[in-house]
């Protein structure tokens, strides 16, 4: 259980990435284009007279923190050249 928190937790210190980072790109065009499709679908319901007790303001904020969370995720997991480094470690010290 610790490796596999730990190998979650590598995988956003600069220089390291995910095994397959086309995957994790092909997630990320997924989750943005599901979570726009959910929030549409939503608003055009409601046009139509469906209420889900959410206004649009709250909809339009959660999808917003959803995508920037995911979209935050996806990029630094998948690339060496950005993430967190370790303590003392110098811009240059990464790939």
């Amino acid at each position: 259980m610790l490796k596999k928190l730990r190998a979650i937790v590598d995988v956003f210190e600069a220089g390291k990435a995910v095994g397959n980072p086309r995957l994790w790109k092909i997630g990320q065009l997924s989750a943005n284009t599901i979570a726009a499709l959910i929030f549409a679908v939503a608003q055009l319901l409601k046009l139509f007279g469906y209420d889900f007790g959410i206004d649009l303001d709250a909809s339009s904020d959660i999808a917003v923190c959803f995508l920037a969370v995911a979209n935050f995720i996806a990029t630094v997991v998948s690339t060496k050249h950005i993430g967190f480094r370790k303590k003392g470690e110098k811009k240059d010290d990464v790939a």
